[in-house]
């Protein structure tokens, strides 16, 4: 089982200043950050004009790497919760919390 990767600045595994977004890539939605309700909304806007038969990879991974711009530092891992079941996570985060306020700003408005 791979472990949750801790915030680069200040070492924290929950929810920190710094933390600009936690997202599930597997189930495709955001878990946790200054951005996850951005994220979803907006998120859940392109799922929602998708329509039937949406590739969602290419969508989701575009919105993903809005966020990777604005991010100081990245990192992915997996967590193993026994037979078949894995999910990937993508976590971003930012130098400080006022670094990481001006991202939220800059995703809202763009989205």
């Amino acid at each position: 089982m791979s472990e949750v990767v801790p915030c680069p600045y200040c070492a924290s595994t929950d929810d920190c200043p710094h933390l600009l977004l936690l997202v599930d890539k597997t189930f495709r939605s955001a878990i946790g950050g200054l951005l996850m309700d951005a994220f979803n909304a907006q998120w859940f806007e392109i799922y929602e004009e998708g329509g039937d038969n949406f590739d969602e990879r290419e969508p989701f991974d575009d919105l993903l790497d809005q966020v990777h711009e604005l991010a100081d530092d990245f990192n992915e891992y997996d967590v193993y919760g026994g037979p078949s079941a894995f999910c990937e996570y993508a976590v971003f985060f930012s130098k400080s919390e006022t670094l990481a306020k001006q991202a939220a700003q800059i995703f809202s408005a763009k989205n």
